[in-house]
């Protein structure tokens, strides 16, 4: 995720702040699945947003996994009647397959602000070994 808000700041002269309280790895797929909600959502804020500012934020608990995500921007204008992009879809969806939800709410910096929450998962010792033997495979 720091990687991601860097180039996204490189790239879109849009300052992104990246925190996290990420205690240890979560399973693959969430870790997935996170990331490309997080893509998806600076994506929207550099197309759509006109923000300066945007704000990510990783928190993890015993129970919990949460990824907000901020920008100072107009925020998400829904008419009456409109239906939702594509992207939301996705983000929705991605939230749903690691057994959370995506809200959607005016955040305090003044734009959109997007909670994902689901369910902690993490990676145990065997799964670190796995991905290892799977990473040592797949470079030999």
């Amino acid at each position: 995720m720091r990687w991601l808000t860097e180039r996204f700041t490189e790239r879109t002269r849009i300052v992104a702040d990246y925190q996290s309280s990420y205690p240890r790895r979560l399973t693959d797929e969430q870790e997935t699945h996170l990331f490309r909600i997080a893509q998806e959502a600076l994506t929207n804020i550099a197309r759509h947003s006109e923000a300066q500012t945007a704000a990510l934020c990783l928190s993890a608990g015993p129970r919990t996994v949460t990824l907000t995500i901020e920008d100072d921007g107009k925020g998400l204008p829904q008419p009456a009647g409109q239906r939702l992009s594509l992207g939301m879809v996705g983000m929705r969806a991605r939230a749903r397959q690691i057994g959370g939800d995506l809200r959607t709410e005016t955040g305090s910096l003044g734009g959109l602000r997007l909670v994902v929450s689901a369910p902690a998962r993490y990676a145990t010792k065997s799964d670190d070994t796995n991905n290892q033997e799977n990473t040592d495979s797949l470079s030999g």
